[in-house]
């Protein structure tokens, strides 16, 4: 839980609890279809109909903070969006 979700509304936290399941569900999708482009476009249409107002990125990159490609080990998705005027911001490791 991040110390920005003070700034949300009640609904707003139930939009914002969607950002670390839609990460794993493309990082999921990104281990069975090594298709990360497809996946996080798919993902990032459905942050928006989930309530997301904006995603500024929702890329994977190395650690080293790279762009990442699917060859690449020691991969993370990134993604910072936002809740009305409240900018969230997450990472997974693939």
């Amino acid at each position: 839980m991040s110390s920005r979700n003070i700034y949300l509304s009640r609904n707003e936290k139930k939009i914002a609890c969607n950002l670390y399941k839609i990460l794993k569900k493309t990082k999921k999708e990104i281990l069975t279809n090594n298709s990360s482009s497809n996946a996080i476009n798919k993902y990032r249409k459905i942050l928006i109909k989930l309530g997301f107002t904006k995603i500024d990125y929702f890329e994977m990159r190395t650690d080293e903070l790279k762009l990442a490609k699917s060859k690449d080990l020691n991969k993370r998705l990134f993604i910072a969006a936002f809740i009305g005027k409240t900018r969230l911001i997450d990472n997974l490791k693939i």
